[in-house]
This record gives structure tokens, C-alpha cells and sequence, in this order.
């Protein structure tokens, strides 16, 4: 009995000389914690959690009612990772990354939020990222982009020959810079970035193209052949501008900036030779360039949109776009066409401008104004729905005669 006694009385110590908060009870922050199995779960190279948490340099956090360990460090190196979870934003106090030799792909753009705001210490070298999505935070890592995938891998295991072109990926730079008046060193930069660059908006394709060296080594260099950028029509902001600099980005086969608050057209645009779709409508643009058709470039051009704007005249140099199918000028202040333009009057639309086809019949006046070529094209249609023309103050049914 006496001994049952002692060997309780040593349990009841023992229990409560523990102390409860001891290292081996406290738990991860739930962001952190949430983060390890989510990189368990869609890594089949790693076997467990623990397989993280003992490459993890953690610190403690206490406060008044509870303690719990953050992530400080993370090595991940050579651990046949493909993917890392976009929660890695919430990892507020990771200072060092290394998921240096792994086989990862993509990176979530997200990850820039918690490199620039913690100006974490990050190794992607020897991984897979040998494509155009990978983040301007991480292609900033090397001294020159050339550099950064010069130690990647391709999908095959062989060195990364990817390049994205210096004068396209300045371009974007540039067109950041002078419609949000950010610049690359800034926060909100990558996120731009990111949603300009998205697959769906910014395209890239690759080409095959001379060093820029005397050794007559060609080069595989990806180019933008489409740019995307709809909807930026924010007031007093968004995309107002395009930068000179278009002209660099003479891959472009596709231009679409539509709903913007764009009030001209650089005439860089009319030197871009593989151009074939220039889509502009739904903004603000006044006038189009002499360039437009003026220049040698836009000979494959098929698609000129510049409907919903505020033209009120063309020049005569659209006419010489002579692979157009297509040309949108509905929605504008036009008032008459010009001759020159004849030989399209079976691929313009022009619906809803300043046209009023009954003056064109009846009032001599007026009739002087249109090219008979253009006359079918405007009687064609109901001059109080089809256009916007004078109101009928007569009420005979017809826009009026001045």
C-alpha cells in the first residue's frame, strides 16, 4: 500500500511539474500550418509534414493568451517539388527561401508579396522555370535575364535555352510606368505586372533569331505576338497612353485595347510589319495618324476596329491598307469618307455617326458632301435609328436637310 501511494504520488508530481507550454505543445500559426499541408498535399515527393517541419527554422511568438511558432527559414532544396501554394503570401515572417534543384515549373505570382514586403533571401536556381510566366520578382534574381535562365532546366532536363526579349519585356516596363506612373522597384509593380502578363492577354511565342554577338550562333528568343489589355477604362487612370515604344515589339500580330481611355495612337503602330489585328474600340481617340496606312509597315493588317470613339475624320492613307477585311468605324463623329476609301465600301461599317441618308437623296446641299461610291452604303439605312442625326423637328419621319 505504501508503495502504491509513492508510485501515485510520483505520477501527480511529475504531471504537474510539466510545464504545458512546453516547445513540444505549442503549434504552428494557423497561415503557416495551412501552408505545410497544402504543400504536402500537392507534392507526391514528400512524404509527410514532417518532412517540411525539419527543414524549417521557426521562431516563437508569444502573447498574452497564447504562443505559437512561425516560419523564419524554409529549406526546401532537392526535394523533387513541383509546386509551391499561392499561401505563401501568408508567410509573414519568412526572411530565407530555398527551393533551390527542385522540379518546379510555375511559381504563384503571389509569391512576390511576401519577397518584396519581407525582402526574403530566395534561391530558385536548377529548377524548371524556363518559360514566360515566371515573375519579374523572381526573373530579377540574376543580374540579367539571360543569366537567371542560363540556370534553369527545360522539361527535358537539358539546360534552359529560353529567352524572353529585353526589348518586349522593357516595353511592358514602359507601358506600366506611363499609364499607372509605377515603376519596377515598386510594390504594386509585380501585381500589374502579373495581371498584363497573364497568358490570356500578353502572348508569347518563340522565334529563332541571330546573336547579337559576331559568332553567328542563333538564338531562340520568345516574343510577344499578342497583347490583350481591355477593360482599364478606371476614371482618371488606368491605360491612357502607348508608349512610343511599341514600335520594339515588331513580333506583334494581334493589338487589343478596347474599353481603355486611350486619346491617340502613337504612329510607331503603322511600322509594325507583322501586325495583322489592331482592335481600338471603346475609347477616346480623336484622330487616326497618317502612319496608319502611311507607312510600309500594316501590309498584313486585315482588322481595323476603332469603333465607339470620337472621329469626326480619315485620311486618305487608310486606303492604302490594302489587306483589310475588316474596318469598324461605327459609333464615331464621322460626317463624310473619303473617295480613297471606294474600293472598301463592302468591308466598312459606319453605322450610328453623323451620315444622314435622306440629305444625300434630296438636298443637292448635302449630296455634294458624299462620294456617290458611298450612297447605296448610307441609304441603306434608317437615318434616325442607324445614325446620329439631327432630330426630326419637322416630323415628317427623317433626319432634316440643314
Amino acid at each position: 500500500m505504501k508503495r502504491y501511494f509513492l508510485f501515485i504520488s510520483f505520477l501527480l508530481v511529475s504531471y504537474c511539474g510539466k510545464d504545458p507550454a512546453s516547445p513540444s505543445t505549442i503549434d504552428y500559426f494557423s497561415d503557416d500550418q495551412l501552408f505545410i499541408e497544402k504543400l504536402v498535399s500537392i507534392n507526391n515527393s514528400i512524404v509527410d509534414e514532417d518532412a517540411i517541419t525539419d527543414r524549417i527554422i521557426k521562431k516563437l511568438v508569444v502573447s498574452s493568451d497564447s504562443q505559437y511558432y512561425k516560419i523564419k527559414e524554409l529549406d526546401l532544396s532537392s526535394m523533387g517539388i513541383d509546386s509551391i501554394p499561392k499561401s505563401i503570401a501568408d508567410l509573414d515572417s519568412l526572411s530565407i527561401l530555398n527551393l533551390n534543384d527542385n522540379l518546379i515549373k510555375y511559381l504563384p505570382v503571389e509569391i512576390c508579396e511576401i519577397i518584396n514586403d519581407n525582402a526574403v533571401d530566395f534561391d530558385v536556381r536548377h529548377n524548371h522555370l524556363c518559360n514566360s510566366e515566371v515573375p519579374v520578382c523572381i526573373l530579377s534574381s540574376e543580374e540579367t535575364i539571360p543569366s537567371f535562365f542560363d540556370l534553369q532546366y527545360s522539361s527535358e532536363g537539358v539546360v534552359c535555352n529560353y529567352q524572353m526579349s529585353v526589348d518586349d519585356l522593357d516595353f511592358i516596363e514602359l507601358f506600366i510606368n506611363a499609364n499607372w506612373l509605377i515603376n519596377n522597384n515598386d510594390l504594386e509593380y509585380d501585381s500589374i505586372w502579373a495581371i498584363l502578363n497573364h497568358p490570356e492577354r500578353t502572348i508569347w511565342q518563340d522565334f529563332v533569331e541571330p546573336s547579337d554577338d559576331s559568332d553567328g550562333i542563333e538564338n531562340v528568343v520568345s516574343r510577344i505576338i499578342q497583347i490583350k489589355y481591355e477593360g482599364f477604362n478606371e476614371e482618371s487612370g488606368g491605360i491612357h497612353t502607348i508608349p512610343t515604344a511599341i514600335k520594339t515589339v515588331d513580333s506583334l500580330k494581334f493589338l487589343y485595347l478596347s474599353n481603355n481611355n486611350l486619346e491617340s495612337i502613337p504612329g510607331e503602330i503603322g511600322d509594325l510589319e507583322r501586325l495583322e489585328k489592331l482592335n481600338l474600340d471603346g475609347n477616346k481617340i480623336t484622330e487616326i495618324p497618317e502612319s496608319i496606312g502611311g507607312r510600309p509597315g500594316l501590309r498584313r493588317l486585315k482588322e481595323l476596329i476603332i469603333s465607339d470613339n470620337e472621329l469626326s475624320s480619315l485620311t486618305d492613307f487608310i486606303s492604302q491598307l490594302s489587306g483589310l477585311t475588316e474596318l469598324d468605324l461605327s459609333r464615331n463623329n464621322l460626317a463624310t469618307l473619303p473617295a480613297s476609301l471606294c474600293d472598301f465600301v463592302n468591308i466598312i461599317n459606319v453605322t450610328y455617326n453623323k451620315f444622314c441618308p435622306r440629305c444625300t437623296e434630296e438636298c443637292s446641299v448635302c449630296n455634294s458632301g458624299y462620294n456617290n461610291c458611298f450612297n447605296i452604303l448610307y441609304l441603306d439605312q434608317d437615318p434616325l435609328d442607324a445614325q446620329n442625326c439631327d432630330l426630326d423637328e419637322d416630323g415628317d419621319g427623317y433626319a432634316d436637310c440643314d
